[in-house]
């Protein structure tokens, strides 16, 4: 039988667990409805990692006329790079999807501040994002 006591400080750390263990999702709530868009949607980090994917499902109907987007900034509020923009067409219904890999500019550490930003020429539709992480 392995105790806490059993265990030295510091012996347990990231590099020592599995990719199961490292892996961890934010679920963000972002909004196209009138006043609601923007880069109003901000996530400060506890711990150091990398964005590896965003998945972002409507919740609400994207309302008719134009494309709703989604981008990510880092806390330098570079863009992160993902293989494909996370952009609704107009009309999506709930439970439309997209998902993208991030690849760049998407590594943080404790403290920075990540922030999702909103934009529809005609305002209307909600979304979650879901953005999966690798501690490190």
């Amino acid at each position: 039988k392995i105790t806490t006591a059993m265990i030295l400080a510091a012996n347990v750390t990231p590099d020592k667990l599995s990719a199961t263990l490292l892996t961890d999702s934010i679920p963000v709530p972002v909004s196209f409805d009138s006043g609601e868009l923007g880069a109003g949607y901000k996530i400060k980090m506890t711990y150091s990692g990398s964005f590896t994917d965003a998945f972002a499902s409507a919740t609400k109907a994207i309302a008719a006329t134009d494309a709703a987007t989604i981008t990510i900034k880092n806390n330098a509020g570079t863009l992160m790079t993902l293989t494909t923009p996370i952009s609704f067409a107009a009309s999506d219904a709930i439970g439309t999807a997209y998902d993208s890999a991030i690849t760049a500019n998407n590594t943080f550490v404790a403290g920075d501040i990540i922030t999702l930003t909103t934009a529809k020429a005609t305002a209307g539709g909600k979304a979650l994002v879901t953005l999966t992480i690798i501690r490190s």
